[in-house]
């Protein structure tokens, strides 16, 4: 497949391709409910949204007052505001102007000379906002805009990321954009989670969770106020929608089957349920089995490897090793290669997605069984065609002699790791479930660390301190019973004498906000650095390649 990477607006003003946002979301004018507007073809009717919001002039000065709370200079603002419709925009203009914040409203029937002659107004300030309804969603550039006002509730994500686009532009005259959302009930159909996570720098971290935090993971100068109603608004809306019954999503299913007149790929399922996690769906099955029980035809039975190819799919929908997801894309298409390389990158692949059950025989009995079932087949095809496109195309490192197909700062599971590193095989896993192993016919010690260990998971003498210091040093300590003086000790001191590499796994939790077991990210070859006590021993080691930001925001201590 042609396999794109977009990057996530939170990476974009991480990397200042465009500036942070300070985002208020403000209770609506209390005579605002949108929650009784009917819902059609995926949104409001517009003749409803515009007989709530259109003129209302108290709504109008809720916007206005709210606007003079929120921004230091309101005389000196460009702002845009979206609006609901024309006639809104139109009125919203008046009211603003009559009020000594002059604005002018335009549309996509605006004529080229007007649009260019309001453009230059507001750039230099002669007006204060323009009132649109569709015109700068896309393709129109104003970068001094330094505000934007959502005045209408907006279904579409895309057309929302759109609507901030056009105040994220860097400028030398603004530092950040300022948001304001004007937050009323709605209807149950819409979704406030797709917004919010789209903004987060953990989109994997369920929503309603980060609003009761005060959204803590946000990019750098960014900051997101919503206030007490606001607050409400959202988490009971949240909560509505992230309910999401498997009858419900078959339901939506039939209905999307009917509209498209045949079977949808997973991005179109993921689409029309406003699903921006694939999980969501996954969690509830294999996507033909779903389809199968929405209409579509029978894709056979699978008998007791379903469960574990359910299991599987989810972890694969996770994996950030463009190789291996690529080796087994290839393989059931029908690819075979002597290559030792690809086959590791295959084997690595096939581990993740099987469960416990798997066919007799090595990786081409499994191989062949994927291939074997069209819904299965396709469903493996989309999946890794969908997390290709959210991958950035890199090239890894990798240490074939000591940690074969292994690509640096990748996540693996912890038989994955015991494949590269030789132990086992597909057939019969290899079970290891110490926090060290050694591996003297590599000259090599593999450790797996998991930084918030919980009372439930780990016994009192297994709950070690082990947390990143800085980018390259971490801190981490030995098994209970290791001394310095014990040939372990001395092997971990003075490794690079003994011609003995230290490799290093790293884990948040043992378990991912879904529930799965999480995998260990590797952190690559260790040198030591220095060392204190024993019975453990705490042992402060070197990276040889920085920890990436993100994951020492993660793998740090957190302060007490």
């Amino acid at each position: 497949g042609d396999f794109t990477h977009e990057m996530r607006l939170p990476d974009a003003i991480e990397a200042r391709h465009l500036v942070p946002f300070h985002y208020f979301g403000i209770g609506d004018e209390p005579g605002v409910d949108l929650s009784g507007l009917a819902w059609q073809r995926g949104g409001y009717r517009l003749e409803d949204l515009d007989r709530v919001i259109g003129t209302n002039e108290r709504r109008a000065r809720w916007v206005m007052n709210n606007l003079a709370d929120h921004v230091a200079e309101p005389e000196r603002i460009r702002a845009l505001g979206f609006c609901v419709s024309q006639q809104h925009a139109e009125f919203m203009a008046r009211f603003f102007t009559a009020h000594e914040m002059p604005a002018v409203a335009l549309t996509a029937k605006s004529p080229d000379d007007l649009r260019r002659k309001v453009q230059r107004q507001l750039v230099e300030r002669e007006i204060r906002t323009i009132f649109t309804v569709d015109l700068y969603n896309e393709g129109v550039d104003i970068p001094e805009v330094d505000t934007v006002m959502l005045l209408r509730p907006t279904e579409s994500l895309t057309v929302y990321l759109q609507q901030l686009g056009r105040g994220l532009r860097l400028h030398d005259e603004k530092s950040h954009l300022t948001v304001l959302d004007f937050i009323a009930p709605q209807n149950r159909q819409f979704r406030f989670a797709d917004r919010f996570r789209a903004l987060s720098s953990r989109a994997e971290v369920r929503v309603d969770q980060q609003v009761e935090a005060s959204f803590p993971w946000l990019p750098a100068g960014c900051l997101i106020r919503l206030d007490r109603k606001a607050t409400q608004v959202v988490l009971d809306n949240i909560r509505e929608s992230l309910i999401q019954r498997k009858p419900k999503i078959v339901q939506h299913l039939a209905r999307l089957r009917e509209q498209i007149d045949g079977r949808p790929t997973l991005k179109q399922m993921l689409d029309w349920l406003h699903f921006d996690d694939a999980d969501l769906l996954l969690k509830h099955g294999l996507p033909c089995r779903l389809l199968e029980q929405a209409g579509d035809e029978s894709f056979g039975d699978l008998g007791a490897y379903e469960r574990g190819l359910a299991l599987g799919l989810r972890h694969l929908v996770l994996a950030d090793d463009r190789d291996f997801l690529r080796a087994l894309f290839e393989a059931v298409r029908g690819k075979a290669d002597s290559d030792s390389a690809w086959n590791q990158h295959l084997t690595l692949a096939l581990a993740l997605l099987w469960g416990a059950q798997r066919p007799d025989g090595r990786e081409g009995a499994a191989v062949a069984f994927l291939r074997g079932n069209d819904g299965l087949r396709s469903d493996l095809e989309e999946v890794i065609e969908y997390r290709f496109g959210q991958l950035l195309p890199l090239e890894p490192r990798r240490w074939p002699h000591l940690s074969g197909a292994l690509a640096l700062h990748g996540h693996y599971t912890r038989e994955q790791i015991m494949l590269a590193l030789g132990k086992g095989d597909f057939g019969a896993p290899f079970t290891h479930r110490e926090g060290v192993i050694h591996l003297p016919e590599r000259n090599a010690d593999a450790f797996f660390v998991t930084i918030n260990k919980s009372d439930k998971d780990f016994s009192p003498s297994t709950q070690y301190e082990d947390y990143a210091l800085t980018d390259e040093l971490f801190h981490w300590q030995s098994q209970s019973t290791t001394t310095p003086e014990s040939p372990t000790g001395q092997r971990y001191i003075s490794h690079a004498e003994m011609g003995y590499q230290p490799l290093l796994f790293v884990r948040e939790a043992k378990k991912l906000a879904n529930g799965l077991t999480a995998p260990f990210q590797y952190l690559g070859p260790v040198e030591y650095v220095r060392h204190q006590g024993s019975r453990p021993m705490s042992i402060v080691w070197r990276l040889r390649h920085p920890l990436p930001a993100k994951n020492l925001r993660q793998y740090r201590r957190e302060a007490v």
